[in-house]
């Protein structure tokens, strides 16, 4: 007997019901098959190795004859799929997983397959069915992650709370059965995005007619914050930290509605700047070593603030309204301290002479000593991380007596803000980490050469 005499549904049903339930790898020992490649029986939302089946099935409908082995037969279009899909099932085919892989590129679209094939290209695949088949987040090496988001899905009763705002700011929950102290959700929250990558994947369909819609690269992530009080699942917020927004033919083609950005009281100015005076600088007390113990939900769902950090680095017109700010501070200080001659010598370094000095304003304490005074500001939070140059690093140890970070949070350019400050070397202060994010290489020099 063939392939062509099985002709009972029931049969596969039946051959179905045992690979399920003695797995996947007991299934194809037992009739003498190999893994799949491209061709799998899809039934009730998994997939199944389909020449296996079909061989198996036949046994099932001929007991006397007994199920057919790979050799009897060969699988592919014109055989397997027709007379399995001439049952009324339905056979995916996907392109082999041992192809060269496509490379990663922003803002370009992906099956599940390809993904795999990019990040896992020696571990199987299954359509529908598996890790990378049909999880929504996979941990492929550790500490790096891939997430499958599809927004606005819904998985029984429960529709999963997902979006992005104008920010970047990604709202993604976690497994429905997962908690806070899943093991996998503490090392999601404790995930630094300096040294490993959580890359996420997004579509706002799960298929359409044509079939399965494929996943828009969007980039890399950073930890925000996440819900401190609800669980099962773990509501997080994840900044995108890759070109964003992404430009509207990408987010029209793919059908992304974007939500209300955070408003920015940044003002958008050119030098020469005329700003305001009488800004107001409130110090207050540096922040101490923080954790990551998320928000209370009403602050959660209430706000999606975004990770400042990388948008102070570009924001020029910021940084130098913090500057004038703390040189307008300064003076004032000096004044009150009855120094008006200290008063007249402030100055305005990184604008005279460029960012290559190591530090943005000169400055004197009430005797007279000069201190260097480096200024970052940010309208985020005392706990936002800032940027600083190796060579800021390095005039802060060569001049440790006389340098200050004056960090400015919480910043308006009209009105002003908090600051905190920091005296000596930054790199023996155990407050601050630094953490490198970028090196730069060159080839060892042999000094064991003498000239």
């Amino acid at each position: 007997m063939a392939l062509i005499d099985l002709t009972s549904a029931d049969a596969v049903l039946a051959a179905i019901q045992e690979y399920g339930s003695i797995g996947r790898e007991s299934f194809l020992e037992k009739y003498g098959f190999h893994k799949a490649r491209s061709y799998f029986v899809i039934h009730e939302g998994r997939a199944y190795d389909s020449k296996a089946i079909a061989g198996a099935a036949h046994g099932y409908q001929y007991p006397n004859n007994g199920p057919l082995n790979a050799s009897e037969f060969s699988g592919g279009n014109k055989t397997v799929r027709a007379q399995l899909e001439s049952l009324g099932f339905h056979v995916s085919v996907s392109e082999s997983s041992s192809q060269s892989p496509r490379s990663l590129e922003l803002f370009h679209d992906y099956s599940r397959l390809e993904i795999h094939n990019i990040f896992a290209p020696e571990t199987d695949f299954t359509p529908g069915a598996g890790t990378w088949g049909l999880a929504g987040i996979v941990e492929f090496q550790p500490g790096e992650f891939v997430l499958f988001v599809t927004i606005g899905r819904e998985q029984g009763d429960h529709q999963f709370d997902e979006g992005i705002t104008a920010d970047g700011v990604l709202t993604w929950q976690s497994q429905p059965s997962q908690s806070l102290d899943n093991q996998q959700v503490r090392r999601l929250i404790e995930h630094d995005s300096e040294r490993r990558n959580i890359r996420l994947f997004l579509r706002t369909k799960d298929r359409t007619n044509a079939g399965p819609m494929p996943y828009t690269y969007l980039g890399r992530l950073s930890y925000l914050t996440h819900d401190s009080q609800r669980e099962r699942p773990v509501y997080f917020q994840w900044q995108l930290i890759e070109e964003w927004p992404a430009p509207e033919e990408i987010l029209a083609r793919i059908g992304l509605v974007l939500g209300s950005a955070t408003p920015t009281s940044a003002v958008e100015i050119e030098e020469p700047v005329q700003l305001p005076k009488n800004k107001i600088l409130i110090k207050v007390d540096p922040p101490e070593k923080v954790q990551r113990r998320g928000r209370r939900t009403s602050e959660f769902r209430g706000r999606k603030s975004p990770d400042y950090s990388t948008r102070d680095s570009k924001n020029r017109a910021l940084g130098l309204a913090g500057e004038h700010a703390v040189i307008e501070s300064e003076i004032e200080r000096l004044r009150e301290g009855s120094r008006d001659d200290l008063a007249e010598r402030v100055r305005h370094v990184a604008q005279l002479e460029g960012d290559g000095a190591g530090y943005d304003v000169a400055s004197f304490d009430l005797d007279g000593s000069a201190i260097y005074i480096e200024v970052k500001t940010t309208q985020g939070s005392a706990e936002t991380d800032f940027f600083i140059s190796a060579n800021e690093v390095e005039f802060s140890k060569k001049h440790s007596g006389a340098y200050r970070l004056y960090r400015l949070h919480n910043f308006d350019a009209q009105t002003g803000g908090k600051y905190y400050i920091k005296n000596g070397s930054l790199e023996t202060d155990s407050s601050i980490e630094l953490i490198p994010v970028q090196y730069r290489a060159r080839v060892a020099s042999d000094t064991s050469q003498k000239f």
